[in-house]
């Protein structure tokens, strides 16, 4: 389940349509002050919520994976923050950091 919510002044800038279609980091490089250059996430577990758990279809308190995240922008402006929670018995993490300081991340869902 994932959640997105943006600063006022940086929803306004977009139709709703386009909020509802088009993907939130496509929508973001269309201008160069809210174009993202650095992500900050912390992953942490926890219980899954009443609504969580609903929207899930599995039982509330269930163990769950939230990684959540700020987008900022060139000038250090939070442009978005967002929420991804897992079911924690369907998620394998893994990440690789190279000599460069890329770091790749990538979840299994099994």
């Amino acid at each position: 389940m994932e959640t997105r919510i943006f600063p006022l002044e940086v929803a306004e800038r977009f139709a709703l349509e386009d909020l509802k279609s088009e993907p939130f980091i496509v929508l973001l490089r269309r201008n160069a002050d809210t174009e993202v250059h650095r992500v900050v996430y912390r992953t942490r577990s926890s219980q899954l919520l009443e609504m969580e758990a609903e929207m899930m279809g599995i039982p509330e308190g269930s163990p769950a994976l939230v990684r959540a995240g700020v987008h900022y922008n060139r000038t250090d402006q939070p442009m978005m923050t967002g929420r991804v929670t897992f079911p924690a018995e369907k998620v394998e993490l893994h990440f690789e950091v190279r000599k460069d300081q890329r770091i790749q991340e990538r979840l299994t869902l099994k």
